[in-house]
């Protein structure tokens, strides 16, 4: 690609050589990064799993398991369905006492541990 500067005796063609040289670069670092944090991440154990799992697990804190969690998290939703707002927000205040951020959403309660 920097041939085209030989090709040339105007800085037009300098700055169409770097603009392509900077496009390239650009797109392809991203990808360039990913590889080498998860290269790094396997020699040193680290990045195994999806960031969900990460979220979820806490970084080895003690607290709720995500099993009972997950239970508080349906009963809160069956609370929820027969309109006893009073029980889901009790199991809210439960879950956020434990750091536990819930989030709702169309497809139903997500978590994560603050």
């Amino acid at each position: 690609a920097f041939a085209g500067v030989l090709l040339g005796d105007s800085y037009p063609w300098l700055m169409l050589v770097m603009l392509v040289f900077s496009f390239f670069w650009n797109a392809s670092l991203p990808q360039l990064e990913t590889t080498t944090l998860r290269h790094l991440g396997g020699i040193l154990g680290l990045l195994h799993d999806p960031a969900e799992v990460f979220l979820k697990a806490g970084g080895g804190e003690a607290g709720l398991p995500a099993e009972e969690i997950e239970d508080l998290i349906e009963q809160r939703t069956r609370a929820k369905e027969k309109k006893d707002y009073a029980e889901a927000d009790r199991i809210r205040d439960q879950l956020a006492r434990e750091n536990i951020v819930l989030e709702d959403n169309p497809r139903g309660t997500t978590w994560r541990r603050n």
